[in-house]
Order: C-alpha cells, then sequence, then structure tokens
C-alpha cells in the first residue's frame, strides 16, 4: 500500500468520525419531550361535553402513550393519586378526545392537570403534564333535552295515549 492510498483512507476516516460527532452534537440539541399544549392553563372545560386533549412529543422511544388526570386543591397539592384516562394511545396521534364526567368538577377551587407519558414498564419515562383547568356542571339549559327531543311531535310519542295504556295479554299459544 502507497503512502498516498494510506492517507486517503486515513482522512476519509477522519472526516467520518467528524460528521458521526456532529451528528451527536446536533440530536443533543433537541431534548426528548413531551409538551401538552391542551386543555391550556386557565381552560374551563364543562361536563359531559367534549374536548380535546393535544399534545407533542419529540424523542421517546415507547409507542404507546397513557394520558391521566390529577386533581389539585386551591393550595396547588395534589388530591390523591393520577387516575387514567385512556392507554394505548399512538405516540403520533397527538390529540385525544375526552368527556369529563359530573364526578370532575370544580368544586371549592379545585383544578385538574392532564400528563401524557409514555406507556411502559420502565421507572425512566417521557411525561409531560398541562397548566391548571377547571371542569364546571353544565348550565341548566344545557342540561335540557336536544332541540329535536323536545319537539312536540316527539314527546307525544314518548307519553303514552289512553289507547296505549290499555295492555291486553293474549295467548301466545291457542
Amino acid at each position: 500500500m502507497s503512502l498516498v492510498t494510506f492517507l486517503k483512507k486515513r482522512i476519509l476516516f477522519i472526516g467520518l468520525c467528524l460528521a458521526l460527532l456532529i451528528l451527536i452534537a446536533f440530536s443533543s440539541l433537541s431534548p426528548s419531550e413531551i409538551t401538552v399544549s391542551m386543555p391550556q392553563e386557565g381552560a374551563q372545560l364543562v361536563a359531559d361535553q367534549n374536548d380535546e386533549i393535544g399534545w407533542h412529543q419529540n424523542g421517546g422511544s415507547e409507542t404507546y402513550l397513557e394520558i391521566l388526570l390529577g386533581e389539585f386543591d386551591q393550595s396547588d397539592k395534589q388530591v390523591g393519586d393520577w387516575s387514567i384516562i385512556a392507554t394505548n394511545v399512538h405516540r403520533y396521534t397527538n390529540y385525544y378526545f375526552w368527556t369529563p364526567q359530573y364526578y370532575v368538577k370544580n368544586t371549592t377551587g379545585k383544578t385538574y392537570r392532564i400528563m401524557v407519558r409514555e406507556q411502559t414498564q420502565s421507572t425512566q419515562f417521557l411525561a409531560g403534564i398541562s397548566g391548571n383547568f377547571t371542569v364546571a356542571v353544565p348550565k341548566p339549559r344545557e342540561q335540557g333535552l336536544p332541540a329535536y327531543l323536545s319537539h312536540p311531535d316527539y314527546l307525544s310519542t314518548l307519553v303514552p295515549s289512553p289507547i296505549q295504556r290499555e295492555v291486553s295479554l293474549l295467548p301466545l299459544f291457542s
């Protein structure tokens, strides 16, 4: 092997090493993280109405995520454990539609937060937590019947007429 061939191979090797170092340096500039974007800080959701949980994920190794709900008191201390809203949510979905229930409501200053985290058996995982939000009970008119159900024609089918009240039992077999 000639000196020129040896130097060319050495220069190629050094160039590949530098390229690898640059790649590692730039990949560490964007850290792995999950950012919960919805519900936003200070939002007020309404119980029994569909709302969106949104997030963005950079990096991480798990394919599926868990979505959890945490309750906090007026002094910003967590009340109880995180409760599971959903599991097996694909990481690239970036949103999940959730309907807060009546038992999740803002009573005496309680607030809530959403946690989106990698679904893994490991103790090391990525997680993102939303800002505080509240859940309100729907206003009375929102709890009423939808417009089509309150129409008089529909209501008359729900209230039996005098003829419908009379029930005759006919034998099944003669």
